[in-house]
This record gives C-alpha cells, sequence and structure tokens, in this order.
C-alpha cells in the first residue's frame, strides 16, 4: 500500500511540476528577428504578404486556406506540415511598410506577428519581424517553453524567404 501511495505522489507531483513550473514564466514573450534582402521593398513584400504564394515556399507549411477577405483584412488557416492548424486574420497592412496579423480562435494561446519593410535603397529591404505570443494557462507556458522553439521557427521562416528571392540568410547569434 506504501508502494501504490508513492508512486500515486509521484504522478501527481509530475502533473502538477509543470503548472507550478509555468506559473513563474511570463505568460508574454517577445521575439524579434531581422534582416536585409538584397531585393526592393515591393518584390519582398508581394512575396510575403501573398498566402497562397506561402504553400509554394514556406517548407513548413502544408496549406494555407483563405477563409475570407475583405479590405485587405484576411482572415486564413495555416496547416503546417506538423503540428495544430493556426487560424490568423490580418489587423493592420500598410502596403510596402507593415502588416499586422493576429492568432485566432485558439484555446491555447493567442498572439500577434509584426512585419515591417523598410527600403534601404531601391534594391534593399530591411525587414523586421516581431512575434509576441501570449500563453495564458501556466501549464501550456511550461510546454511552449519546453517544446516550441520560436526563434527556430523564425529562422526557418527567414531561410525560406531569402530561399524565394534567390538570396541566402545568414542566421544572428
Amino acid at each position: 500500500m506504501k508502494i501504490i501511495a508513492i508512486v500515486v505522489g509521484i504522478f501527481v507531483f509530475i502533473g502538477i511540476l509543470p503548472f507550478i513550473i509555468g506559473i513563474f514564466i511570463p505568460s508574454q514573450r517577445i521575439y524579434t528577428k531581422q534582416f536585409i534582402f538584397n531585393s526592393p521593398v515591393e518584390k519582398v513584400w508581394s512575396i510575403v504578404t501573398d498566402l497562397k504564394g506561402q504553400e509554394r515556399w514556406r517548407n513548413d507549411v502544408k496549406e494555407i486556406k483563405v477563409i475570407s477577405k475583405e479590405n485587405s483584412k484576411e482572415v486564413w488557416i495555416e496547416v503546417p506540415r506538423s503540428g495544430p492548424s493556426i487560424k490568423f486574420r490580418t489587423v493592420e497592412k500598410i502596403e510596402n511598410k507593415q502588416w499586422t496579423i493576429e492568432i485566432i480562435d485558439n484555446p491555447s494561446f493567442t498572439g500577434k506577428w509584426v512585419g515591417t519593410f523598410d527600403a534601404v535603397d531601391e534594391n534593399s529591404t530591411k525587414v523586421v519581424f516581431t512575434e509576441t505570443p501570449l500563453v495564458n494557462n501556466p501549464y501550456m507556458r511550461t510546454l511552449s517553453l519546453l517544446f516550441v522553439d520560436m526563434n527556430k521557427t523564425m529562422e526557418l521562416y527567414l531561410t525560406n524567404l531569402a530561399n524565394e528571392l534567390g538570396e541566402t540568410y545568414v542566421q544572428s547569434e
């Protein structure tokens, strides 16, 4: 009987531990990556904001399902090659300057992605991509910290974008 109590206690502790750890993890984190592409801002903007075109150049995406598009306020579902689908909505779109999107209808997390596009000159574009995920559930915070590498995800996005532009992305330190 004592062994059963110890085993049950261990399982309860293991189940509760991620929740306790998650209480001390911030619910919102910010990740930012930037890069200068040797392509005009119009070209970079066009590729990034072409939702269906992302199926072609993003090797982590299986499908993009555009649900609606009203006045540049798209709503779509991104189906990754692995993992759950995520539903997005455009919040703001300033042509060749800024695109802000948000995650919607997700019980585990929400968040925003902001891409800024600055013409360095007529053939170069500086992009700054900022992701701000918000995970309210302490248990999910621990799991996301352990199993979701946002820096790696953003590096992959920039690598795929560079490949589509015929360029090479050099990862930042």
